[in-house]
């Protein structure tokens, strides 16, 4: 299991790259690293604004989600 995981890693690590270096490629082959840095920012917000979201804390009965 451990090898599927750590092989899922490494292709979600690649596709990834290859998205960004997609999106930071302007039409002339000039790379403009800002877009790069601007795409994975936004793709990381949403996960960080769930994360505050779904706030998770833990109490005697285990992990409940707070409200």
């Amino acid at each position: 299991m451990s090898g599927l995981m750590n092989t899922m890693e490494q292709i979600g690590g690649a596709l990834g790259l290859a998205a960004l270096v997609g999106a930071a490629t302007r039409p002339h082959r000039e790379v403009d690293y800002g877009i790069a840095f601007l795409t994975s920012a936004g793709v990381l917000f949403l996960p960080a604004l769930s994360a505050l979201a779904l706030h998770a804390h833990q109490d005697a009965s285990g992990w409940i989600l707070s409200s």
